[in-house]
């Protein structure tokens, strides 16, 4: 289902709220927070007022006056654009993204060990005890 249009009336104070996907955290750092107010500042030049705004660690929310219709779309648009690594935080480098991600693996792998069997964690822990060569799991 699309969502509904935001009306905008040049002049008025509008709130807006921004949040992560599945409210997930989107701030991770102050220079998270710092980028993301440099960024509404830049844009805000476009012709919108910002005159209030709170950062919390999962969502924004900003109170602005828009000089013209397209103010807020403007504003908003450019600054919720992605045009980097949604993880950039945690895979700054080669070495560093291959350690997170083997270590992932390796824990997913020793508390799920089932789901990729198709079995459920008692089928695969009754399965995986017995020694009997027709019941051995092979992997």
């Amino acid at each position: 289902m699309s969502r509904i249009a935001r009306v905008v009336v040049p002049g008025l104070a509008h709130h807006v709220t921004q949040r992560g996907n599945r409210r997930e955290q989107v701030f991770f750092g102050e220079d998270d927070y710092r980028a993301y107010l440099d960024l509404l500042s830049f844009y805000a030049r476009a012709g919108t007022q910002l005159i209030a705004w709170c950062l919390m660690p999962n969502h924004v929310h900003l109170v602005a006056i828009p000089a013209h219709e397209d103010g807020l779309r403007a504003m908003l648009g450019e600054t919720h654009r992605r045009d980097e690594c949604l993880n950039e935080h945690m895979f700054r480098n080669l070495p560093s993204a291959r350690r997170l991600i083997e270590e992932w693996r390796t824990g997913y792998n020793a508390h799920r060990p089932h789901t990729s069997l198709g079995l459920t964690p008692n089928e695969f822990a009754t399965r995986s005890r017995t020694d009997h060569s027709e019941n051995r799991i092979q992997l």
